[in-house]
C-alpha cells in the first residue's frame, strides 16, 4: 500500500510543509513609495523678490540721506538787507559782510557771505551809462578777455547773452584754483540806463551747485530792486 506517511518515518520531507517558526516569511513586495508633491515657496520668500526688496530700501535710505546732507541750512528762511532805502531779500544761510574802505571806492552795493557751504556774493555798481557804441552782443567777449588778463590763472568755461529780469544780461562763468582748491564763479553784468551792475558769486567747487539756487533768489530779490529803481 501506499502511503505519504509510516508510522516509524513520520511525514515524508519535500511535501510543502507547513511554516515554522524557524521558516522566515516572504518578504511582502510593496509599490515604490511617491516623492512629496513640491509646493512652491510663498511669492515673498522668493530669493529674487528679497534681493529686489532690499535693494530698494537701500536705495531709498541712500536718496534720503543724500537729500539731507544736500540740504543747505536755514536757505528756507529769508533774511533783508537794505540798499539805497530798499529793501532786498535774501536767503537765511547768506548773511551780510561789512563793507570796508576799498569796497566803497569800488561802488560795492552789496556783500554776502556763506558758511556750511562756504561761498560769497558780490554786487558792485560802476556808473554812468554804457557807451551807445557798445553792443550787447560783444560784451560776453570783451568780458571775458578782461577777466583772463584781471585774475591769474582764471578759465573762462562759459559765456553768452541772457536776461536778468526783463533786462539783457551778460553771463560768464569762470574757474580758478586757489590754495589748490578749485574755485567756481559765476559773474552777471547787466548793463542799466544809468550804471552797470555786476553780480559775482564764487564758492568752491563741492560746495558751488549746492549754493547756486540761492543765489538765483538773490537775483530774484535784485529784479526786484531793479524794478523799483529804473
Amino acid at each position: 500500500m501506499n502511503s505519504d506517511t509510516t508510522p516509524a518515518q513520520g511525514p515524508v520531507k519535500g511535501l510543502n510543509p507547513l511554516p515554522t517558526s524557524t521558516t522566515k516569511p516572504p518578504v511582502p513586495v510593496h509599490a515604490p513609495s511617491k516623492p512629496a508633491p513640491h509646493r512652491p515657496k510663498p511669492f515673498w520668500r522668493s530669493k529674487k523678490v528679497l534681493i529686489i526688496g532690499f535693494v530698494i530700501v537701500l536705495g531709498v535710505m541712500g536718496w534720503w540721506f543724500f537729500l539731507k546732507e544736500d540740504k543747505v541750512p536755514n536757505a528756507d528762511q529769508t533774511k533783508t538787507a537794505t540798499v539805497e532805502g530798499t529793501a532786498v531779500n535774501y536767503p537765511g544761510n547768506w548773511s551780510p559782510l561789512e563793507l570796508s574802505d576799498a569796497d566803497k571806492a569800488a561802488n560795492v552795493m552789496l556783500k554776502l557771505s556763506s558758511t556750511k557751504p562756504t561761498g560769497i556774493f558780490v554786487w558792485r555798481a560802476v556808473k554812468g551809462p554804457l557807451d551807445k557804441s557798445v553792443k550787447i552782443s560783444d560784451l560776453p567777449n570783451q568780458i571775458a578777455e578782461s577777466l583772463s588778463k584781471e585774475i591769474p590763472g582764471i578759465k573762462v568755461t562759459d559765456k553768452e547773452v541772457t536776461k536778468v529780469g526783463k533786462l539783457e544780461a551778460v553771463k560768464i562763468r569762470y574757474e580758478r584754483t586757489d590754495n589748490k582748491v578749485l574755485k567756481k564763479s559765476i559773474m552777471r553784468v547787466v548793463p542799466r540806463a544809468n550804471q552797470t551792475d555786476y553780480l559775482t558769486f564764487t564758492a568752491n567747487a563741492a560746495d558751488f551747485g549746492r549754493l547756486e539756487p540761492t543765489v538765483n533768489k538773490i537775483i530774484a530779490s535784485y529784479v526786484s530792486f531793479v524794478e523799483a529803481h529804473p
